[in-house]
């Protein structure tokens, strides 16, 4: 897909999942089915680890976010033989339209997952050739699938296979959703969805992490989207399906495991979500469980370290006016890990952004002299995981 489109796509996603009142890094092994009927998709920065041969028919999808960022799957179809290659090359070119060999697949995409969530999504697979996107933006606001995050995959065999039970069934009739019920104990859930409107419906399933009126967790997750992902998130994405045909009966099936909290079910534009409260229900607001991070500069050389996708402090600290280093450690073998500094609560302008280091590996960064305040530090590559405050005084 060109730019353009893969901006459209971006769009129309953050459209549904804020509605409200709603490069590979290489080396690692696809996972394989965990079960009969059940394969494993995992979404990390910035790849697909997947099988490339799923068998046709009702297969569930046991979709996991290892990453640090948000992803969502978008699936294409790919007439003839075409290769993850030419798919770069594509996307990489920004005078590029649309391939007559891509085009919409026949079944739906999997909605936004945030970092550490997973879901079972049951979907009705034809056999062909299709592609996995994910056209989230990165820190620095680029689509993951420039940075590599597609991939070619086949689906073979004669369809076979039925949706198992669900919990319950939810119907979108193109402005509201019939059949979630109010309450639901914690534990897993099974959700099937049917599109009676006009139109391709999504359903999004979200636990919401603030207690405010809809219109304002609209307006935070906007903004969270806005600023790249800088501070924590105002909601945790749990799955569900994108781009679902209307008037085609139930094309899908979502299991969620739900924990204690208030959830929404969201689908595209402006519409009112249906909102579920899962056992006692509560809003953990990131926020208000994050204590400001204080620390005082102690000279000019500064050291980080990353391990298990995390660093090991949330606050750094450097004398104002003075240049100064940062020793960085990336203790995780084949990740690529970055430090960058960016004033506070601005997602799009670092002030210093230092090279990628693919673990294990170190660099010592020389980043220059900075005015004193309380800015952000954070990998550019999983910045809704691993951040902090970085002091200048």
């Amino acid at each position: 897909m060109t730019r353009a489109l893969a901006a459209t796509a971006v769009a129309t996603l953050l459209l549904a999942a804020c509605s409200s009142s709603s490069t590979s890094s290489g080396g690692a092994a696809a996972p394989s089915g965990a079960a009969t009927g059940e394969v494993t998709i995992q979404l990390t920065e910035f790849q697909f680890l997947m099988p490339d041969e799923i068998p046709a028919g009702v297969q569930t999808l046991h979709v996991e976010n290892i990453g640090g960022m948000p992803h969502f799957i978008d699936f294409q179809q790919v007439q003839g033989t075409h290769t993850d290659d030419e798919i770069q090359a594509l996307v990489q070119d920004p005078k590029a339209k649309q391939p007559s060999w891509l085009t919409p697949a026949p079944m739906p995409g999997i909605s936004l997952l945030s970092s550490g969530q997973s879901a079972d999504i049951a979907i009705d697979l034809p056999p062909g050739t299709y592609a996995a996107f994910c056209w989230m933006p990165d820190a620095k606001g680029q689509p993951h699938a420039l940075d590599g995050m597609h991939h070619v995959f086949t689906v073979t065999g004669d369809p076979a296979g039925a949706f198992g039970s669900t919990d319950f069934t939810v119907t979108w009739d193109g402005t509201t959703f019939d059949g979630a019920p109010d309450t639901l104990p914690a534990g897993s859930a099974s959700i099937a969805y049917e599109n009676t409107g006009s139109k391709p419906g999504q359903l999004n399933v979200i636990r919401v992490l603030e207690d405010a009126p809809f219109d304002q967790i609209r307006k935070d997750v906007n903004g969270w989207f806005q600023g790249l992902y800088a501070g924590p998130p105002p909601v945790a994405f749990t799955g569900g399906l994108s781009n679902v045909q209307s008037d085609v009966g139930v094309l899908g099936t979502v299991s969620v495991d739900f924990v204690d909290g208030v959830y929404a079910l969201v689908g595209p534009g402006k519409s009112e979500p249906a909102i579920i409260t899962v056992g006692a229900g509560s809003y953990p607001s990131p926020s208000a469980s994050m204590a400001p991070a204080t620390c005082t500069p102690d000279g000019t050389s500064l050291s980080l370290t990353a391990s298990a996708s995390a660093f090991n402090t949330t606050c750094l600290a450097a004398p104002a006016g003075q240049a100064f280093t940062i020793a960085f450690d990336n203790q995780d073998a084949s990740v690529p890990h970055d430090v960058a500094i960016y004033p506070e609560g601005d997602g799009t302008k670092a002030v210093f952004t230092g090279d990628l280091v693919t673990g294990v590996a170190g660099s010592t960064y020389q980043v220059p002299a900075l005015d004193a305040g309380t800015y952000r530090f954070q990998c550019d590559v999983h910045p809704a995981t691993m951040n902090g405050t970085f002091i200048v005084s």
